[in-house]
């Protein structure tokens, strides 16, 4: 035995048990996170519907402070809506007339989750939306304020039927033992609008 011990460079050896070691790691870490993706999941879509109740007549600025310390962070992210500008952007909403909204109905699919860094996570799925909404005035769609004047060329009151499908890419940081938002994307596939009879 002693013979072979000499024969055998140790740093051979030392490497090859450090490439085993990390393996497990990465294997394990990977495990990890797949168990957290369910997770990820549910905290963008309790986001998404929370942000549709935000278009309740109903609803105060005061009201929607939870939505914030619930399900953003103030972490630094590549994205365009950070924490600092998703509040101003509910003050802006608070701000102006909301519209009224006869109806909305929207459906959240084809997740895709990856791991950003050492404690997040990128999350980008499509989010299709339906709403009967009044021209004048405006809403809240997911990280900001939007008026229908700026999407069509009438000014009116008429009831529209807004359809669309969006990309919504999030990043998630884990803290204190959850998941919170720090960015949001959203990038518009399709828009219909569509003028309504009442």
């Amino acid at each position: 035995m002693k013979l072979y011990s000499k024969k055998v460079n140790r740093g051979l050896l030392l490497a090859g048990i450090c490439l085993i070691l990390f393996l497990f790691y990465v294997i394990a870490e990977q495990v990890s996170f797949t168990g957290e993706k369910d997770q990820i999941q549910s905290v963008l879509e309790g986001y998404l519907s929370q942000t549709e109740q935000l278009n309740a007549s109903s609803v105060s600025f005061h009201d929607a402070i939870p939505l914030l310390e619930t399900h953003w962070s103030t972490g630094t992210t590549a994205l365009d809506v950070s924490w600092a500008d998703m509040a101003i952007a509910l003050h802006t909403f608070f701000s102006s007339d909301s519209c009224e909204i006869d109806k909305i109905e929207s459906t959240v699919g084809q997740y895709q989750i990856a791991r950003s860094g050492t404690n997040g996570a990128l999350i980008t799925c499509t989010y299709s939306l339906t709403a009967d909404i009044r021209q004048t005035g405006t809403y809240f769609l997911i990280c900001r304020p939007i008026s229908l004047q700026e999407l069509t060329a009438a000014e009116s009151d008429a009831l529209y039927r807004l359809s669309g499908t969006l990309c919504i890419t999030a990043d998630l940081v884990y803290e204190q033992r959850s998941w919170k938002i720090i960015g949001v994307d959203v990038s518009v596939l399709e828009q219909n609008i569509q003028p309504i009879s009442e």
